[in-house]
Order: structure tokens, then C-alpha cells, then sequence
């Protein structure tokens, strides 16, 4: 296809968003094309007919006749508007317009009028789409007129689908070629997005929800995730977040990112169907899920991810207190959590931070960890006054570990600002 390359185009995304009626159809764009289409009388002519009569328009320039021989993909009528600045260019090097073949995928309403072409010193072949329209056969035009033959039976299927769909017409024959591609394509959003249309307009509720949900698993970011009505993205994502089929927990990971980038989702249902999610069984969707309400203000998900960390931390300190090798605790990992721990300026990460001050290594992570604490401010006396009153199980586990007062005394009093009775001072005599 070397002489034709720039002008095939492949077919794009025609999405009939969900935002709408879709079952009442688009009056105020009919109105707006039966205002400026060139007026169109029914036809009984041949599809070969309408094709040979559009080179002979196209040749002569009457651009007005081109109009009333044409059919756009949103039309299906075309205006003078649309084939005026076409490249008819290519029209010259038709030698003949050779037959008229009958579509594989709607012998009834789609056919192929192929054209031999003779371009840099090569025969080939292309054809035109002619559909059948209500007004009789059209040349179908997508910014081109000419395509290659033969064609792809996927590209046939999404040009049908497309065709029909954005002008509700064969409604019943396009939800079967939908079907088609779908199982042709079953990874393709798109096709699943115009299957789940036309599932719509046939008021076929189950099987719409069923293509939808496909969609959000398939390409949870692109334009057809988007489209669908708030209601039907909360029930989808709470299918797949909760539902008794929400067992794959890469899915749930890919649901919560489609679900944290949904400006078309309400904070508030977002909040509400991310307190349900919060009761998973896995501790990497229970974080996810806690730090997207965290980001929202949510005091569920903030405790929820005070708690893991918080577990996650004390792990850390214990893993230390077994070995004590130094970098077990004062490493890169554990000191994220400490600092991340102090940014939420909530109380009840305060005792962990603690036990990281009296029972961990000493070094940066420690000072990271007081650090914290005076980030967190007033809200950490509560915890800090508790440690204090059980000074002496610490100073019994400083003794079993041998402890000497070189290595606790600065716990309590100071060491770089981070002995818990200096920051204990530090918070009381702070405004």
C-alpha cells in the first residue's frame, strides 16, 4: 500500500458516553445534519452505481453531487462541508471501477466496490465501503474514501460496528458483528466499550455491565474507562474490589488506580466504597486502599495505614533486637517509614516512634524518629508520658540485652535532641 499509505487511516474511537441517553439518540446533531447536508432523495441505485458516479463527481469537482453520494461515520448523511477539502487527487489513477462484492461481515448493508489503481508504474487494488442507508447506497468516508483490498475482516467489523452504532441504524445486525469482534479482539477496549452500547440500547443490563466491567479490567486509563455514568463505574469497581469474584489481587491493584484517578467518581461515594474495601484479607490492598483514603482525609484509612506501618516498623525494631546488626533498623526502608510515620501528625503514630528511640540502634534512625515525634506534636504527650511510666520494662530489656548506660541513658535524656524526656519537654513548652 505505498501509494495510498498517508491516506489510510485506521478506524478510531467513536464513544457514545454513557453521560447521555443512550437509548433516546442524539436529536439536537440529527437536527444539526438534516440543516446542512445537501438534500438526499432515496436511491434504488447499485452500490457499483453510487461508486462510479462518486469518481465522476469527484473528477469534475462538483463537489455538491460528491455530497449527495457520500455517507460519514457520525452522518450518516455527509455536507458539502466534509468532501470539499478532500484529496481526490487520487481519483485519477483509477483506471476502472472492476465489480461489486458483497461484505463478509453484512452482505446486506455493507458492500465493496473494487477499483484497480495504477500508481508509480504499479496495478493495485482498493476499494470503497458503500453502505446502505436509509436514503439508499452512500460511500462511506472516514477522511478517506479508499481502502485496501481486500480488507481485514477486524477492520470490516469495527467500520460496520462504528457505522451503525453512531447513527442507530441495524441495530440488531451491529450488536452481532460487535459480538464477532469482541471475540476477535477480546483484549480491545474499544470493542468491548461499542458492545456494551449497543448491550445498552437494546436495554440488555446484565450483558452491558459484563462488557463495561471488561473494559476497566482491559485499559482501566483510557477514554472508554472513562465514559461510562458515575453509578455504573461504582458498581463495577465494587464488583471487582468486593465482589465474590474479587479474588485476583492484581486486578484489585489495577481497579484501585482506575478508582484514585476518577475525577468522575464523587469523593464521597470514592470514600464509601473504599471503607468496604478496607476489609481485604491482603495486607498490599488493605495499604493501597488505606493510603487513597488517607490522601482523601479519611480517619478510617489514616488508621488503617498508621496500623500497617506501625506493624511493619515494629517488625524492624525486633528484627534488630534479635541480631543486632545495626543496619537491620538504621537503613534506608525503616527510616522511610519513620519519617513517613511523623508526616500523618497523628497521636497514634507516636508509640512505635518511641519504641524506635528507646529500644532500637541509635544513629540517624533514631534521630529521624524524634524528629517525628516533634513533627507530630502535641497529639505524641499522651504516648510519650506512657513511655515514661514504663521506664522500668525498658531499662529490664536493656538489662537482658546487656546493655550498658552508655548505651540507654540517652534514650531518656538526649542524644542529638532525641532522648524522649527532651521531647517530652520540647512539646509541653511549645505553643
Amino acid at each position: 500500500m505505498k501509494f495510498f499509505k498517508n491516506s489510510f487511516v485506521f478506524f478510531l474511537v467513536f464513544s457514545l458516553l454513557f453521560v447521555v441517553n443512550c437509548g433516546s439518540g442524539n436529536r439536537s446533531e440529527e437536527s444539526e445534519n438534516k440543516a446542512n447536508v445537501t438534500k438526499t432523495v432515496k436511491s434504488s441505485k447499485s452500490a457499483i452505481k453510487v461508486a462510479n458516479e462518486f469518481v465522476k463527481a469527484g473528477m469534475n469537482g462538483d463537489f455538491k453531487k460528491l455530497a449527495g453520494l457520500c455517507c460519514k461515520d457520525n452522518g450518516p448523511y455527509t455536507t458539502f462541508e466534509n468532501v470539499r477539502y478532500l484529496d481526490l487527487g487520487n481519483l485519477g489513477h483509477i483506471e476502472k471501477i472492476v465489480r461489486e462484492e458483497k461484505s463478509e461481515v453484512d452482505p446486506n448493508n455493507l458492500k465493496l466496490v473494487v477499483a484497480r489503481v495504477k500508481a508509480l508504474g504499479q496495478i493495485m487494488f482498493y476499494c470503497f465501503y458503500v453502505f446502505k442507508t436509509p436514503a439508499g447506497y452512500k460511500v462511506y468516508l472516514k477522511r478517506d474514501y479508499l481502502w485496501e483490498y481486500p480488507p481485514s475482516k477486524k477492520f470490516l467489523l469495527e467500520t460496520a460496528v462504528g457505522f451503525y452504532l453512531t447513527n442507530k441504524l441495524n441495530l440488531k445486525k451491529a450488536t452481532e458483528l460487535a459480538e464477532d469482534l469482541v471475540r476477535l479482539k477480546p483484549n480491545d477496549a474499544q470493542a468491548h466499550f461499542h458492545l456494551a452500547s449497543l448491550y445498552k440500547l437494546s436495554n440488555r443490563e446484565k450483558e452491558m455491565i459484563f462488557e463495561l466491567k471488561e473494559v476497566i479490567i482491559i485499559a482501566p486509563n483510557s477514554i472508554y474507562a472513562d465514559a461510562m455514568t458515575e453509578d455504573y463505574k461504582i458498581a463495577i469497581c465494587e464488583e471487582l474490589l468486593i465482589g465474590e469474584e474479587a479474588w485476583d489481587r492484581k486486578l484489585k491493584l489495577k481497579v484501585l488506580d482506575y478508582l484514585m484517578n476518577q475525577e468522575g467518581i464523587s469523593e464521597r461515594n470514592k470514600i464509601l466504597l473504599l471503607e468496604k474495601a478496607l476489609q481485604d484479607d491482603s495486607t498490599v490492598i488493605k495499604e493501597k486502599v488505606a493510603r487513597i483514603l488517607a490522601g482523601l482525609g479519611n480517619s478510617k484509612g489514616k488508621e488503617v495505614l498508621i496500623t500497617i506501618l506501625s506493624r511493619r516498623l515494629r517488625k524492624k525494631i525486633e528484627d534488630w533486637l534479635e541480631s543486632e546488626n545495626k543496619w537491620v533498623l538504621d537503613d534506608f526502608r525503616p527510616r522511610e517509614l519513620v519519617k513517613e510515620l511523623g508526616n500523618f501528625k497523628d497521636g497514634r503514630a507516636a508509640p512505635v516512634l518511641i519504641d524506635v528511640i528507646m529500644l532500637g540502634c541509635g544513629g540517624f534512625v533514631s534521630q529521624d524518629a524524634g524528629k517525628s515525634l516533634l513533627k507530630i506534636g502535641k497529639p505524641a504527650i499522651p504516648a510519650l508520658e506512657a513511655a515514661l511510666a514504663r521506664e522500668n520494662e525498658y531499662r529490664k530489656i536493656w538489662r537482658e540485652k546487656g546493655w550498658d548506660k552508655g548505651k540507654t541513658n540517652w534514650r531518656l535524656e538526649s542524644f542529638a535532641g532525641s532522648g524522649i524526656k527532651n521531647i517530652l519537654k520540647k512539646l509541653r513548652n511549645s505553643e
